[in-house]
């Protein structure tokens, strides 16, 4: 098609203001002038002409709006031109929305897609001539000494005449106003189980509508399980974004989480959500225990591995049923199917024959061809899914010629460059073999005589293609065939790529802040995902982590955007409790709490002695109430400081071994010396008795730990811990 056979119009959607007094939109090459009737949505043209047209920009009647959110389009097209033509849509952003035939009267509705957050300004209609057309070249009017010189404004017709040709676009949709929009909500996906074990689960807030390009956005995870986990201020990029992610691991129990929220969109005040993440109307988080059976999963195998038939016959596979994991074994049934994958139609089992339910299916193929064998087991309750399919395809071929043994897959390198590749059997014969490409214009000469193969196509490219791979042998020959989506209007894409090493920053004791620097040459939206090395996972480009044991870990970022092959990259960071900066929360308040509680717990213990030596009974009223008002400021740090202090398992194992030695050696000593030097037994028991006052506090620290969920510390009496003690 020549260059002459294409005309563009521009389609102004603006605000009302902004129309001129014929309520049409100045612009380019534009006469301001009334423009020809515009039909109605039944399709009638509006008389007289002078009333001028329909037209109306957004924020007519003062709203405010400062834009207007498309949901769908359509054109019309009046009189002669039929399908003529061919209409492709391109938004004020650059975005191909679609391409319709030209019609009498309206074309189909287009759907806009979310990525066109904003409509406003000029809408381009690109008009080609359609293949096979004997209409002349469309033409923009009004031409010197043209009929359509009474309409005033330019249109493009290719017959002169006032009402034929005339283009009219619909717009629906919605005004964007110049607030915040965006309301936040909380979902919540328990993990999965898998062999009695729970999987990670995922906290996800939605934005609708998403998040603008160039909102400023922050949160900060309560995770109910560690310190709170802040991704900073980040900046929506390439596409709005409708939502964010974290993952963490739960154990059985019922959980709080929550998160807060702030968005800035451009130009307008910060709002703010606070959230509160819940898995049903009682509220909180609640992670069921998993089943104790095993999650069965499987795979199958078929032996031979590359069956072929001879002159036609048919043949006899093994398809065999694998299950992981091994031991303990699966002892239910396996329900099979066999499928022609040709023409999708179910295969039957040998008649007068109980359908087979074993680990292992004896199958007499037909003939040769392609098939498909389903294998189907159903799991214990609590493992998802229920049911496990696995699906094997089998090719059967001549056993004389090569054949394909599998699919055609495609890999795209970027929008114009695909690899492509499919596994073969050679002939038995050893015969030379020739592959023949087609990349979707015919068969492409220049291309590797090879099963494997990489194409780029010209830039302007797009839309789905067909690709085939034929492989030849004498007499013989076996096509399969795959359909990619190209989209190559601007050349070759320039992929995001990490832009450096992950930076890994510990700003206290096992909490790191992680960021990965990525080159985004054309702004396109990217999405980061983050494996700490300890199950847990997050997304951003920026993260923080708390890890709740020793290590080393390994953590690995993944960086993903579409159309473009994933990059990764990893790095080690060393996780030893107590390590790290000084501690950022807390305060010294926390601090003071803590040895509040061991100061009341020896005043208890003091009073409780002397007590019983002196013979001040009242005494050991003063001792019951220091010892009950060491519980509650115990009690007091634990619930409102122990979550909130990046040091807290450390101090409490400094309290934990304080309380061992006092339990272990100290009363002890101090009972046995009283019993000695003053032979008052009744004393001598009372202090070997205000290790119950100290055990109490001990047991609170223990149970605190497990709850904190804190890594093994060094041996108190430097003798090697015992495995399994927190």
């Amino acid at each position: 098609m020549r260059a002459d056979e294409r005309y563009a119009v521009w389609v102004p959607l603006v605000q009302h203001a902004d129309l001129d007094q014929s309520r049409w939109a100045e612009g380019p090459n534009w006469a301001g002038s009334p423009p020809p009737p515009w039909p109605n949505s039944a399709g009638t043209p509006t008389v007289p002409p002078s009333l001028g047209t329909l037209d109306e920009g957004f924020n007519r009647s003062g709203t405010g709006a400062v834009g207007f959110r498309v949901d769908r389009l359509r054109l019309f097209q009046d009189v002669k031109p039929g399908n003529d033509f061919v209409f492709s849509v391109v938004a004020p952003d650059g975005t191909l929305i679609g391409t319709e035939p030209s019609a009498v009267g309206w074309t189909n509705w287009l759907t806009v897609p979310a990525s066109v957050v904003d409509g406003a300004g000029f809408w381009t209609v690109v008009i080609d001539r359609a293949v096979g057309s004997s209409v002349h070249a469309p033409a923009l009017l009004p031409a010197p000494g043209s009929p359509g010189n009474t309409v005033g404004e330019p249109y493009v017709s290719p017959y002169g005449d006032l009402h034929e040709g005339i283009l009219g676009v619909q717009f629906e949709g919605s005004e964007i106003f110049g607030s915040p929009h965006s309301t936040a909500t909380a979902a919540t996906v328990v993990g999965d189980c898998s062999d009695g074990v729970r999987g990670t689960s995922t906290l996800r807030i939605d934005f609708t509508p998403p998040l603008p390009v160039g909102t400023t956005y922050a949160v900060t995870w309560y995770l109910g399980t560690k310190p709170p986990l802040s991704t900073g201020n980040l900046t929506v990029a390439g596409t709005p974004l409708p939502s964010v992610e974290t993952t963490t691991a739960y154990t059985p129990g019922t959980y709080h989480p929550g998160a807060a929220v702030t968005v800035t969109p451009p130009g307008v005040p910060t709002q703010t959500f606070n959230l509160v993440f819940s898995t049903g109307p009682a509220g909180g988080v609640v992670v069921a225990p998993c089943p104790a059976g095993i999650c069965h999963d499987l795979k199958l195998t078929a032996n031979p591995a590359s069956p072929c038939s001879s002159g036609g016959a048919a043949v006899l596979v093994d398809i065999t049923a694998v299950f992981a994991p091994a031991t303990p074994s699966f002892t239910g049934p396996v329900a099979w199917q066999v499928r022609d994958a040709v023409t999708n139609t179910l295969l039957p089992f040998p008649p007068n024959a109980p359908p087979p339910t074993g680990p292992t299916l004896n199958y007499r193929f037909p003939s040769k061809g392609r098939y498909e064998v389903t294998a189907s087991i159903e799991r214990p309750p609590g493992c998802s899914p229920r049911t496990a399919h696995k699906t094997l395809a089998l090719t059967i071929g001549d056993c004389d010629c090569a054949v394909f043994i599998g699919d055609l897959t495609a890999t795209r390198v970027n929008g114009c460059t695909f690899s492509f590749a499919a596994p073969v059997r050679p002939s038995p014969t050893g015969a030379a073999l020739t592959f023949i490409w087609d990349f979707g214009s015919g068969p492409d000469p220049n291309a590797p005589n090879s099963p494997v193969a990489t194409h780029t196509y010209a830039p302007g490219s797009t839309g789905s293609q067909t690709v085939r791979l034929t492989v030849t042998s004498p007499g013989c020959s076996d096509t399969v065939t795959t359909t990619i989506d190209v989209d190559c209007r601007s050349g070759p894409l320039r992929c995001p790529e990490p832009s450096g090493a992950i930076t890994a920053t510990e700003t206290s004791a096992c909490v790191f802040d992680f960021a990965l620097p990525v080159h985004n040459p054309d702004s396109r939206p990217i999405k980061v995902t983050w494996d700490f090395g300890d199950g847990s996972t997050s997304v951003g480009t920026a993260v923080s982590h708390s890890f709740t044991s020793s290590g080393p870990f390994t953590v690995t970022a993944t960086l993903s955007s579409e159309d473009c092959p994933d990059r990764t990259t990893s790095t080690t960071v060393n996780c030893t409790p107590g390590s790290g900066p000084p501690p950022a929360g807390g305060g010294c308040a926390c601090d003071v709490l803590l040895w509040i509680a061991l100061g009341l717990t020896v005043v208890a213990a003091v009073f409780t002695a002397v007590a019983v030596c002196a013979k001040v009974p009242y005494l050991g009223f003063v001792a019951g109430g220091a010892m009950l008002l060491a519980v509650f400021v115990y009690l007091l740090w634990a619930g409102f400081c122990a979550r909130i202090m990046p040091n807290a398992c450390q101090l409490l194992h400094v309290l934990e071994c304080i309380l061992d030695w006092v339990i272990a050696v100290v009363v002890p000593l101090a009972a046995l010396l009283i019993g000695l030097f003053t032979a008052d037994v009744m004393c001598g028991l009372a202090v070997a008795a205000t290790d119950i006052e100290f055990g109490i506090l001990l047991i609170l620290v223990h149970e605190t730990r497990k709850a904190l969920k804190c890594p093994p510390g060094p041996s108190c009496f430097g003798i090697p811990a015992v495995p399994g003690r927190p």
